[in-house]
């Protein structure tokens, strides 16, 4: 009985096939570790700024950390799903691009507000 292969084997299989010696392989583990990197610091400073917020508004820290929790898994599904979407109609290369355009102007906006 002949096994057919799935999309999914053929991709696991040329995953293995990539040597860790290999350059390009270097470079996507850099920018996965990167990428932890920022996220882990963009979460910090929600968690930092969510003292600020408490006592502007009143509200107790606990409320805010749950709301901030709740915005942000649910947004992350929110955009898994649309950038599944994205990623199957318009292609990877130009979901990857409007992602780092997304994150650019937040990063810029983030900046200018921390200079005022």
């Amino acid at each position: 009985m002949e096994e057919r292969s799935n999309m999914y084997d053929i991709g696991r299989i040329e995953l293995d096939r990539i040597s860790k010696n290999n350059r390009a392989f270097s470079i996507i583990m850099l920018l996965v570790v990167l990428g932890t990197f920022f996220d882990a610091i963009e979460q910090y400073n929600a968690g930092y700024a969510a003292t600020g917020v408490s006592a502007a508004f009143h509200i107790s820290a606990a409320a805010i950390s749950t709301q901030v929790e709740f915005i942000t898994f649910g947004f992350m599904a929110v955009g898994g799903l649309m950038a599944g979407y994205m990623g199957d109609n318009l292609g990877r290369r130009f979901l990857y691009s409007f992602n780092l355009g997304i994150y650019a102007i937040g990063a810029l906006y983030q900046h200018c507000l921390l200079i005022i």
